[in-house]
C-alpha cells in the first residue's frame, strides 16, 4: 500500500495517523522498520494529492472533529507534493501535525506558512556526530542543524509550534542539555521523551527466550546504550 491509516479516538478529536508515503531514509535501530529495512522499500511511493483529498472528504464526512499525524514509520517530508497536501488541510480547516527527521530539504517556508498547521516536531537523538547517529541511523547531523537554524529563521515570521522531541538514552545527556539551550534560544519546545524500542511480535518472542537481546538494545555496537 502506498499509505496507512490509523485512528484513534481521544477527547474531542478523532487522531488520524496518515502515512503519506512510503518511506523513512533512516535506519534507527529503536525502530522496527528502521531495523528490518522495511523502511527502504526498492521503490519509493507517495499518494497523489487528489486520492489524499478523496480520502480527507471521506473522513471529514465521518467525523468533524479531525486531527491529522501525518507520520507513523516514515518521513512525510520526502513528499515532493507536501505544500499542496497541506493546501488540502487548509481548505478543510484540518489540524495537522509533522514529524520529521529534517534529514531532506524542503521549503520550509512554504510549510511552516500553512494555517493547518498546529505543530512541527523535529525528532533527533544527539547533537555530536556520533551520537547522533547511535539513535538516528545513516542520518546526516549537519544537513539536521542546517535544517533547524533556517527553520529558526523563518519561524520569527510564521510562529508556528515547533517541538524538539529528543530521545533520551543513557549516553546522550549532555547532548539533551544542549537542544534544551537551543530551543530557549530559538523560543522552540524542547521535548525530550525516554528512550523506547518498537518491537515487533516476532522480536518480542525473541526478546522473551533472551535469542536477541543484544542486536535489538545494542545503539553504539559495543554496548547498551537504551534508557530502560
Amino acid at each position: 500500500a502506498i499509505c496507512k491509516v490509523r485512528y484513534e479516538k481521544s477527547g474531542r478529536f478523532m487522531k488520524v495517523r496518515f502515512e503519506i508515503t512510503n518511506m523513512c531514509q533512516l535506519r534507527c535501530p529503536s525502530c522496527t522498520e528502521g531495523r528490518r529495512g522495511f523502511a527502504h522499500p526498492k521503490k519509493f511511493e507517495y499518494i497523489d494529492v487528489a486520492t489524499y483529498e478523496t480520502i480527507i472528504t471521506k473522513l471529514a464526512d465521518y467525523d468533524d472533529k479531525l486531527e491529522i499525524f501525518l507520520f507513523e514509520s516514515n518521513e512525510p517530508c520526502l513528499h515532493p507534493n507536501l505544500d499542496e497536501i497541506l493546501d488540502v488541510m487548509d481548505r478543510y480547516g484540518i489540524p495537522c501535525i509533522i514529524s520529521s527527521n529534517l534529514n531532506v530539504r524542503q521549503s520550509w517556508k512554504h510549510i511552516l506558512s500553512h494555517s493547518c498547521l498546529r505543530r512541527f516536531i523535529i525528532s533527533t537523538s544527539g547533537y555530536n556526530k556520533d551520537i547522533y547517529e547511535r539513535g538516528h541511523r545513516g542520518g546526516n547531523v549537519d544537513l539536521l542543524l542546517e535544517n533547524i537554524s533556517e527553520i529558526a529563521s523563518i519561524n520569527k515570521e510564521e510562529r508556528c509550534p515547533i517541538w524538539i522531541r529528543f530521545h533520551q538514552y543513557n549516553d546522550n545527556i549532555e547532548d539533551a542539555r544542549i537542544y534544551e539551550k537551543l530551543c530557549d534560544t530559538y523560543g522552540f519546545t524542547f521535548n525530550p521523551v525516554v528512550g523506547y524500542l518498537s518491537v515487533s511480535p516476532s522480536e518480542l518472542t525473541a526478546l522473551v527466550n533472551n535469542d536477541a537481546s543484544a542486536s535489538l538494545l545494542n545503539r553504539s555496537g559495543s554496548s547498551s546504550a537504551f534508557k530502560i
